[in-house]
């Protein structure tokens, strides 16, 4: 299959599990508008491919992710690494740039809301090195929403969720993980560096071990051949700055990569939850909507059913939103503290086939560890939608013929999403949440 601006074919779709490759968008090899490297300059064109839901089955909504989306992403990463914003931040030569128009990433095993272990085996799978899909619940562990996650040292993909690829902190997520792909951790002592697990405007500090990981010559850019195994490497969640907790404005101004920042709870209190629910409250702080929904579920105390009520109530004012999606996923924090409000609404949604945050729903009920939660799971797992792997490949030729893979309801998800929940919410059970978010 020809696409402007990029070639992919039905072979390597195959080899990939049933991912279909296809134009969405037109575009031309490169940035185009971007002087010529310089000769000491490493550059890397990478492909990209953006989620749609192409009717075969999985369900899902549409990301809106163009070629010009890209190269402003990109840009925005090229200027953190190159510019030298402080006497420690080291400018580093490196560009990345766009090869070829964004392709639809689509496929059997994906409705883009990655909340499987299964999903993101797949999703990593798909061949073009940077994904964007639209909501990452499943990284490290178990999370309502993060912006980003990609193994480290991979060498061949990153996945972006589609809120954090069009928000501010874009050039940051982008570069972030891509230090990943490079084999880079996330950082933990060094004040403002880029790979500081949670991303705030200020982390734009890079080192020269890291530049030399960034300018990386063997790089996969044309993605994986195969899906394989994913392995992320554990990590502590880490916000503070300098050993001192931020203001809780600041924090919920940021983009969480890997996993979720566990520890709030032992430096914030009351004063700082009322902050953030006046910031859930004001439209103005839409962009960061999921972190403060995420920081909410964290915080809020024991028989937390205020809080829950008040989530509730910004789902139904902000339909399908990623603040909405994300406010669902927090319940189940705050049923796991003991809100039975909380829990009723995330077994009422899950069961309900007309719910459109039934994955979400089924996202709280792993993170509250109840066991009515995993009852409802368990029922779940029984009529949940199970593809086989030797019918994918049959699928793409049935593709290329006009038929489409389906019917599915609203309620029926993906198996391996339930069992990875149900995991989750066993061990949750077992451990509590502080010790399941524990490298």
């Amino acid at each position: 299959m020809q696409c402007q601006g990029g070639v992919r074919s039905v072979r390597k779709s195959i080899q990939t599990h049933g991912l279909i490759w296809s134009c969405v968008m037109s575009g031309v090899v490169g940035l185009g508008a971007s002087p010529a490297a310089a000769q000491n300059t490493a550059a890397h064109a990478v492909t990209i491919s953006a989620f749609y839901n192409d009717g075969m089955g999985g369900g899902g909504t549409d990301v809106k992710f163009s070629d010009a989306d890209t190269d402003a992403m990109f840009a925005e990463a090229n200027t953190l690494v190159t510019v030298a914003d402080t006497p420690e931040d080291f400018a580093c030569d490196h560009r990345l740039s766009r090869q070829g128009a964004v392709l639809g990433l689509h496929g059997l095993l994906t409705d883009g809301d990655i909340n499987g272990d299964e999903e993101l085996a797949y999703v990593m799978g798909a061949a073009t090195f940077a994904k964007v899909v639209t909501r990452i619940r499943v990284c490290t562990r178990m999370v309502p929403n993060i912006g980003g996650c990609t193994p480290t040292g991979r060498l061949d993909t990153i996945v972006l969720a589609e809120w954090a690829a069009h928000g501010s902190l874009r050039g940051l997520l982008a570069a972030h993980e891509y230090g990943h792909a490079v084999n880079l951790p996330d950082e933990e002592f060094q004040l403002f560096n880029f790979m500081v697990m949670n991303g705030v405007p200020e982390n734009r500090i890079v080192n020269q071990t890291q530049c030399s990981a960034l300018r990386h010559d063997h790089l996969d850019a044309d993605g994986p051949a195969i899906v394989s195994d994913v392995i992320i490497a554990d990590s502590p969640s880490s916000f503070l700055i300098d050993g001192q907790a931020p203001s809780i404005e600041r924090l919920a101004h940021s983009v969480f990569f890997q996993t979720a920042p566990i520890e709030v709870e032992d430096y914030y209190g009351q004063n700082d939850l009322n902050k953030l629910l006046d910031m859930l409250a004001d439209e103005r702080e839409a962009e960061f909507h999921p972190t403060i929904a995420l920081l909410i579920g964290l915080l809020a105390g024991p028989q937390a059913d205020r809080e829950a009520a008040i989530l509730a109530d910004f789902v139904q004012r902000h339909p399908n939103s990623e603040g909405a999606h994300t406010a669902v996923g927090s319940l189940g924090y705050m049923a796991e503290r003991g809100s039975n409000q909380a829990l009723n609404l995330l077994m009422e949604c899950a069961l309900d086939q007309q719910c459109q945050y039934t994955a979400s729903s089924v996202v709280g009920l792993a993170l509250s560890g109840r066991t009515e939660a995993r009852q409802v799971l368990s029922s779940l797992q029984r009529n949940a939608r199970d593809v086989p792997r030797d019918a994918l490949a049959a699928a793409v030729d049935a593709q290329r013929e006009g038929a489409v893979y389906g019917p599915v309801g609203p309620t029926q998800i993906e198996r391996g999403a339930v069992d990875t929940a149900l995991a989750v919410n066993q061990q949750i059970a077992s451990v509590g949440r502080r010790d399941y978010y524990r490298p």
